[in-house]
C-alpha cells in the first residue's frame, strides 16, 4: 500500500471520529439503512452486524456439542466463546472489532496502515479490557501474509473500505487464500466498478484521485481473481440503495469539489472533500456500487 495512504488516515482519522457520523460507534464506514435499520447507531453497525453474522456461522466449528442452539438470532444474542481467529485488514480504530467482541468472545486482531488508527484501537481496547491485538502492517505485502500472520488457522478475514487501497489486489487475495482455514471465509465490503467500462470515468478516476483507490474491480473481475487462489464467492449482495447519499453536506462539498484541483489543493483534508463528492457521484450515476462479497476457501 502506498504510504501517501497511510499519511492520508494519519491525518483525517481524528477528524473523521469527531465531526464523521461514525463517532458514536468508532466506526469509520458507512451507515447502511437498510429495511428494519431504525437509528443511526444500527445503520453504522449494520455492515458489522453481517461480518458477525459470518463469524457466528464459522465459530459453530469451535463450540462444544450443545452450544450451537445459541446460534439463533446471531445479531441479537450473545454467542459462546470460541477459539475462532478473525482478522480486520484495515481495521480503522478497532470499531468492529469492538462490535464483535460484545457479541461474541474470539480471537481478533486488527491490522492498519496508520499508526494514529492503531495507537486509539490500542488505547480503546485497554479500556474496555479487549484481548484484541492491533500493528501497524501493509496488507498489500505478500510477505505479511506468509510470515506475520498465522498460517491455515484463520477463520475469518474481512476488509470493510480498505481493498480498494491495495495497489496489487491480486497479492491480497493471494495472501488472503493462504492463511484462511479449510472453509475459512474472506469478506469484502468495498466499492467497485459498475461495469468494466466504468473505470474509464473522469467520476471514477477523481474518486480513485481523492481516496486512494489504487485498485477499483467489478464483482466478476474480483470473483475471478479469487477463483484462482481457491476461493468460491458464496454472496454477493448490492447495499448500494441503502447508502446515505444527497446529505445536506454532501450537497454543500459538490458545490466546492470542483474548485479543488483548479486551485492546486491537495492535502489530506481536501483529498477526502474531492473524492467524496466523486464517490457520491458515481454512485448516483450507476459508475460504482458500494458491495459486500463473500468468499469461502
Amino acid at each position: 500500500m502506498a504510504s501517501d495512504t497511510a499519511e492520508y488516515y494519519d491525518a483525517n482519522t481524528k477528524r473523521f471520529l469527531t465531526f464523521g457520523l461514525g463517532s458514536a460507534s468508532g466506526s469509520i464506514h458507512r451507515a447502511v439503512w437498510a429495511p428494519g435499520i431504525a437509528s443511526r447507531l444500527e445503520a453504522m453497525n449494520y455492515v458489522d452486524s453481517l461480518i458477525l453474522d459470518e463469524l457466528g456461522k464459522l465459530a459453530q466449528a469451535h463450540w462444544s456439542p450443545g452450544a450451537n442452539d445459541a446460534a439463533a438470532g446471531i445479531s441479537g444474542v450473545a454467542l459462546p466463546s470460541s477459539e475462532s481467529l478473525a482478522i480486520d485488514l484495515g481495521c480503522g480504530v478497532g470499531g468492529t472489532i469492538a462490535y464483535l467482541e460484545r457479541h461474541l468472545g474470539a480471537n481478533y486482531q486488527g491490522i492498519t496502515n496508520s499508526r494514529v488508527q492503531r495507537d486509539i484501537a490500542i488505547e480503546q481496547a485497554r479500556r474496555r479490557g479487549s484481548g484484541a491485538v492491533f500493528t501497524v502492517d501493509d496488507h498489500g505485502d505478500a510477505d505479511l501474509y506468509h510470515s506475520r500472520l498465522p498460517q491455515n488457522g484463520v477463520d475469518l478475514v474481512y476488509m470493510i473500505e480498505s481493498f480498494v487501497h491495495a495497489s496489487h489486489p491480486e497479492t491480497v487475495i493471494e495472501g488472503v487464500a493462504h492463511v484462511l482455514r479449510p472453509g475459512g471465509r474472506l469478506v469484502i465490503v468495498d466499492d467497485m466498478l459498475a461495469t468494466p467500462e466504468a473505470a474509464e470515468s473522469p467520476t471514477v478516476a477523481a474518486f480513485a484521485r481523492g481516496w486512494h483507490a489504487h485498485n477499483l474491480l467489478t464483482v466478476d473481475r474480483l470473483t475471478a481473481i479469487a477463483g484462482t487462489y481457491g476461493l468460491e464467492r458464496l454472496e454477493n449482495r448490492d447495499l448500494t440503495p441503502h447508502v446515505e447519499l444527497r446529505r445536506p453536506r454532501d450537497r454543500v462539498i459538490r458545490l466546492i469539489a470542483p474548485l479543488i484541483p483548479l486551485l492546486g489543493l491537495k492535502t489530506p483534508f481536501w483529498d477526502n472533500m474531492y473524492g467524496g463528492d466523486a464517490l457520491q457521484r458515481g454512485l448516483l450515476g450507476g459508475l460504482l456500487q458500494y458491495r459486500y462479497v463473500v468468499f469461502e476457501a
